[in-house]
Parts: C-alpha cells; sequence; structure tokens
C-alpha cells in the first residue's frame, strides 16, 4: 500500500454503498466486548490487591499482569474483525481504474498471527470469476494487511531478535514473551521476504551532509596485528629453498 494514499476500499466505498451484513449491531458488538475487557481489568486488579496482601513478590504480580493485557489486546482485535464482518461492498463493483469486478461466491480465508495470537478470518473478495485470480479482499486492504500471515509489528519485533541471535532461541524468545508458538522456517522465510526492501530503502535514502560526518576509524577485521609488507623482489614459494639459513627482520611495518 503505497503511502498517504487512501486504501482502494475506502476509494470505493466513497462512491458505492457497502452491502447491510447480517448480524448485531456495532453498538450491541461494542458494549459485549467492553464488558469482557472491563471484566478480565476488574479481575486483575482484584487479583493484584489479593497478591499484596499475601506478599506475592512482584515478579509474580507482573507476569499475571502481562497475560491478562495479551488476553485483553485478543479480545480488542476480536471485536475490531467482529465489528467490521466480512466486508461485503455488494453483488459487484468498480475499481478506482475503471475495472469492473463481482463478489466472489466462496469467502477467502485467511490466517492472521500477531502478538495478541492467532486468527482464522474469512472474508469477501473479488474477482471476475471464480477460479480466477482474486483482485480484491476490501478488509485485507482497508487494514493494510500484509501479504503473509503475520502481523507488521511481530515480523518487526521477530526480526530483531534475530538480529541478535539464532533463529531457534528467537523464536524461544518471543514463544516465552508472548506464549506464541513459531516455527523457525517461518522467521527465516521473513527475514528472506524482508530483505527484498534493502535496496530499495537504502536507495531512497538521502546522502548524509558531508560537514556532520565524523572520522572515520578503520580496523583490521581479523585483528591479527600491525599489517605487513614483504620486498617486492622477494622470491616466490615455488623457488623457497626450504635448507636456507632463516633470515632476520623479515617483517616490516607498512608506510
Amino acid at each position: 500500500m503505497v503511502a498517504n494514499q487512501a486504501p482502494v476500499a475506502n476509494q470505493i466505498q466513497d462512491r458505492q454503498t457497502p452491502s447491510q451484513e447480517a448480524g448485531p449491531s456495532q453498538e450491541i458488538v461494542v458494549q459485549q466486548f467492553s464488558q469482557q475487557m472491563h471484566g478480565l481489568l476488574d479481575q486483575l486488579i482484584f487479583k493484584t490487591l489479593h497478591d499484596v496482601e499475601q506478599h506475592v513478590p512482584l515478579h509474580k504480580i507482573e507476569l499475571s499482569a502481562w497475560k491478562t493485557f495479551l488476553t485483553i489486546g485478543r479480545t480488542l482485535l476480536q471485536m475490531i474483525f467482529q465489528i467490521l464482518g466480512t466486508g461485503d461492498l455488494g453483488p459487484r463493483l468498480t475499481l478506482p481504474d475503471g475495472r469492473n469486478l463481482k463478489r466472489l461466491e466462496d469467502l477467502s480465508r485467511r490466517d492472521y498471527t500477531c502478538p495478541f495470537g492467532e486468527f482464522h478470518l474469512e472474508w469477501t473478495a473479488y474477482g471476475t470469476r471464480k477460479g480466477k485470480k482474486i483482485e480484491l479482499v476490501p478488509l485485507a486492504d482497508r487494514l493494510g494487511m500484509p501479504g503473509s500471515k503475520f502481523s507488521y509489528l511481530l515480523q518487526d519485533w521477530d526480526q530483531s531478535e534475530v538480529m541478535e541471535q539464532p533463529f531457534d532461541k528467537a523464536r524461544g524468545a518471543m514463544q516465552r514473551i508472548l506464549d506464541l508458538q513459531q516455527h523457525v522456517d517461518s522467521l527465516e522465510t521473513m527475514n528472506r521476504q524482508m530483505a527484498r526492501s534493502v535496496e530499495d530503502f537504502h536507495a531512497a535514502q538521502q546522502p548524509p551532509d558531508p560537514e556532520s560526518e565524523g572520522e572515520i576509524l578503520v580496523q583490521t577485521a581479523d585483528h591479527k596485528g600491525v599489517p605487513l609488507q614483504h620486498p617486492a623482489d622477494r622470491t616466490t614459494a615455488a623457488d623457497h629453498d626450504a635448507e636456507a639459513p632463516r633470515r632476520e627482520n623479515r617483517k616490516r611495518m607498512r608506510r
């Protein structure tokens, strides 16, 4: 999705009235999920007060609070998905470029994994006809969903970890923090996909102001000491006499 440009679904909705999907109203959905989240917070407060009275160590209170926050985050996303429904914009729609699409019979299924867990979504999709490429999933476009099943936030956190440690250890660290199961091959694939944008990213950066640049520090990569320079008339290894006496002062500092 291009920065500072409205999603295609939003541009379509400016000219087209969305289909009315069967289901509870937004007000009822918000009320139901609001009660759930307030209930979780009330339970956390009650438990925290009880833990303080029982002299529970602070790190255990922190862990309990963190798990509750993860549950609240998951509940919040469930509310968002239920409010938005399947993203049905009607039986037919016209894209900004003039192409006409029709609503496909089968919902488009996709998995979404984020720091708050895994979600299995079913959204309305549009295309020219069944069996052909899906041209638009309005909700995926509206929400700025990534091309893979992993959320951009989770990708950011995952790759911050794999930059510092092996994939398997990074997977274990994220599982311990988020209680989220990921596979090593998923982290590796994610890493390769993100690496494709590196050259474009660097090409888009403005060169630094020479006046703001500091001195350059050059350091040898092998850390073996002072670079060596041999005389230009030194014999090659093939001409070396193994029986010749050892010569002194063979090392010279490079100037």
